[in-house]
């Protein structure tokens, strides 16, 4: 028996015509369109036309005379018309006599009139408008008192023009209703054309689906050694490319089942080998605090002792002939004040991070704050010969002082210390529930790049060696942790060479 070759499903397909049916559907809903929004212009023309002619004979008289008094009531009747913008005369002068309109429309007005012209009726059709301008003159036989009001003027020559202007918005609305009414027409058609493909359709494409039931099932593979029966060539192709793919599978989902064993077993040694690794290093960096917290105790302790022995020998200094080493001592008493401080960076930062800083909340005048802020950094300020002006209006804030201090000490500091023979000013107000403390200097200023790294621990603006100013680094670190600690939050604004803001927002009342 002879083998017979089933039409494939895409020759049954072209057979309906689909794509013809749909571009002759379309096509004709275009064409109904386009005949339509003619028409229609059409139509709006000549009724414009012959009103725009009707306002010509009607403004003989006010254009004769010359009186305005004499055009309102026909420009009073022009404006009860369906999609009026506006309308004028225009005098043979070149002159707008009279226009009921906006300002707009008139220039434009005036710009097309401009070109010279002798047809008795001008039309102009800009955008959503339509200009008309329709020649006034006296008609052969006119009456005899216009005879009169005429100075004389030839009646064969043209007084002026009546000027009509109307809105085509209402036209292409009916162009719009009628292009939905088309793409209706062609939607119903082609819901009417799928109506009957999709009936033709389930009865071509059984097989197909019986096959796509088979891939969605949870045995599939099982399923996939039987072949499906009837259906054109492309479903029997895809049926036997289905039964490859499932063996293909079948051979894959094994290999991957041995190599995720592998994955799963490499994947808990080294989960084991992160987790030793980071015990380690919350381990080594306990140690670190608790290594700076006790190292630092213990400078801290010999130094203070250091400052108390050139503080007694000064005094004695004072009484003898050696007056003139006061000014060495002096100088290294700074120095070793200068390493005190930084001594206390050193335990204050590593208190942060063993989690062991606490707040000591107690009623705090903002006023006096500044005052202890002020004489701590007077020194700065007269060596840099600084101006300092504060604008303060009393605050009282519930946090910690002590904190509070440090945190506008170390701001302040650093603008003296990057400011010379400038101004520092400290401003303080109410921000709804927050205080806001605003530092700013006319220092060198910070590369704004630089910025989102300057409250990190240990950073330095100016790493080098020769950097103008010293100090660890660890002065912006520990007056943000001391700020978020308190509930605030403390941001940077600055410019090379234009000076830096540092502004500072604390909780006013308890939370």
């Amino acid at each position: 028996m002879p083998h017979t070759v089933k039409p494939t499903l895409m020759r049954q397909l072209l057979r309906l015509l689909l794509p013809s049916m749909l571009v002759l559907v379309g096509t004709l809903g275009v064409l109904f369109v386009l005949l339509t929004s003619r028409f229609s212009n059409q139509q709006m023309l000549s009724n414009t036309e012959q009103l725009a002619r009707s306002f010509a004979e009607q403004s003989v008289l006010a254009m004769l005379t010359g009186s305005t008094v004499n055009a309102e009531p026909v420009l009073q009747q022009m404006k009860t018309f369906p999609d009026f913008v506006g309308a004028g005369l225009w005098s043979k002068e070149n002159q707008l006599l009279v226009w009921h309109g906006d300002t707009k429309t008139a220039d434009t007005f005036k710009r097309l009139l401009a070109e010279p012209a002798t047809d008795e009726i001008r039309i102009w059709q800009l955008d959503q408008l339509v200009f008309l301008a329709a020649a006034v003159k006296v008609q052969a036989g006119a009456e005899h008192a216009e005879a009169e009001l005429s100075l004389d003027a030839p009646s064969s020559l043209p007084l002026g023009y009546a000027l009509l202007v109307f809105s085509k918005a209402r036209l292409q609305q009916q162009i719009g209703n009628s292009l939905l009414i088309s793409l209706g027409a062609v939607a119903l058609a082609a819901l009417i054309i799928l109506w009957f493909i999709s009936n033709w359709v389930q009865k071509t494409t059984l097989p197909l689906r019986q096959l796509s039931e088979r891939m969605q099932s949870d045995d599939f593979l099982r399923q996939a050694s039987s072949p499906v029966s009837g259906g054109s060539s492309e479903i029997q192709h895809i049926s036997q490319a289905y039964q490859q793919m499932a063996a293909a599978i079948i051979e894959r989902d094994e290999a991957l089942r041995i190599h995720q064993h592998k994955l799963e077993t490499l994947v808990e040694i080294r989960t084991r080998e992160l987790t030793t690794a980071r015990d380690a290093a919350l381990t080594a960096s306990r140690h670190k605090s608790e290594f700076l917290a006790n190292i630092t105790h213990e400078l801290r302790t010999p130094l203070q002792s250091v400052i108390g022995y050139i503080d007694l020998v000064n005094e004695q200094l004072e009484f003898t002939d050696y007056a003139d080493l006061t000014d060495d001592l002096n100088r290294a008493q700074r120095n070793a004040e200068n390493l005190l401080k930084m001594i206390n960076s050193l335990l204050d930062f590593s208190k942060i991070e063993a989690g062991k800083m606490e707040l000591h909340l107690s009623q705090v005048r903002v006023s006096q704050v500044i005052q202890q802020c002020v004489d701590l950094i007077k020194p700065l300020l007269q060596s840099n010969q600084l101006q300092l002006d504060i604008s303060n209006k009393g605050l009282e804030l519930w946090t910690d002082g002590e904190k509070l201090l440090q945190v506008l000490v170390n701001l302040m500091s650093n603008a003296c210390k990057y400011t010379q023979s400038g101004r520092i000013t400290l401003r303080v107000h109410e921000d709804g529930n927050h205080c806001e403390f605003s530092i700013a200097d006319t220092g060198c200023g910070i590369d704004p790049q630089q910025l989102e790294h300057i409250f990190m621990p240990f950073y330095q603006v100016d790493g080098s060696q020769s950097r103008r100013s010293g100090g660890t680094g660890l002065g912006l670190a520990i007056t943000r942790q001391f700020v978020e600690l308190m509930g605030g939050s403390v941001t940077a604004l600055s410019q090379l060479d234009q000076g830096s803001v540092f502004i500072v927002r604390v909780p006013i009342s308890k939370t």
